[in-house]
């Protein structure tokens, strides 16, 4: 059950047994209305034998379901004082082999409410049978997100913490300096240039004391 809260999204509201004549809007092109009513991506089968792919069974523990419309439709039940997480009722086997909803989980509620980790806080929901975590700003949650009461009495994971988050600093760039060879060979240069400025003076006032 753990994994099952670790992607845990709550999705509600969902019509069936709509007739096509109720929908006002046509799907685009490339999409097919599926049996909610909602217009999905048009799918061609690899064995190009037009069957459908089939979902994989749904496991609802602490509850049960009930398949209709050949394996194309589920419904979802729960135990007797058990709580559907999230309420979903019905969903849709896709024509790509998934369900349309994500399978719930039944939890009953009566667990200890769970305490709010330090620097962060607990939202209790489902009549308390599914307690919600998060962190303040600058920290993060390690641990899990959501925890659910699976019994009455004991939760399925212990609670989690909420960690400081350290920003890594940032090292300044160090400022590149010209090689000393390189200064080296610009220094020579200019001697040199020098040197023959300086025997170019000297040839030229022996000239003028020559004449």
């Amino acid at each position: 059950m753990k994994s099952v809260f670790g992607i845990l999204i709550f999705s509600l509201g969902f019509s069936v047994g709509l007739e096509s004549g109720q929908f006002t809007t046509e799907c685009k092109k490339g999409e097919v209305r599926d049996l909610d009513g909602k217009c999905v991506k048009k799918v061609l089968f690899p064995d190009m034998t037009g069957r459908r792919k089939t979902c994989p069974e749904p496991y609802v523990q602490n509850g049960n379901y009930f398949l209709r419309r050949e394996g194309r439709m589920v419904e979802y039940f729960c135990d007797t004082d058990f709580i559907r997480v999230p309420d979903i009722e019905t969903s849709i086997c896709r024509i790509t082999g998934e369900w349309s909803k994500q399978i719930p989980v039944c939890l009953k509620s009566g667990c200890q409410g769970s305490p709010a980790p330090d620097n962060g806080e607990v939202l209790l929901e489902y009549s308390s049978s599914l307690a919600i975590f998060s962190c303040n700003n600058g920290y993060q949650l390690k641990g899990a997100e959501y925890l659910g009461c699976t019994d009455g009495t004991n939760w399925n994971d212990t609670e989690p913490v909420c960690e400081f988050i350290i920003v890594p600093t940032t090292t300044p760039k160090p400022i590149l300096q010209k090689s000393p060879k390189n200064s080296i060979a610009n220094n020579a240069k200019i001697v040199r240039f020098d040197f023959k400025l300086l025997s170019m003076v000297i040839f030229m006032a022996a000239i003028f004391q020559a004449k």
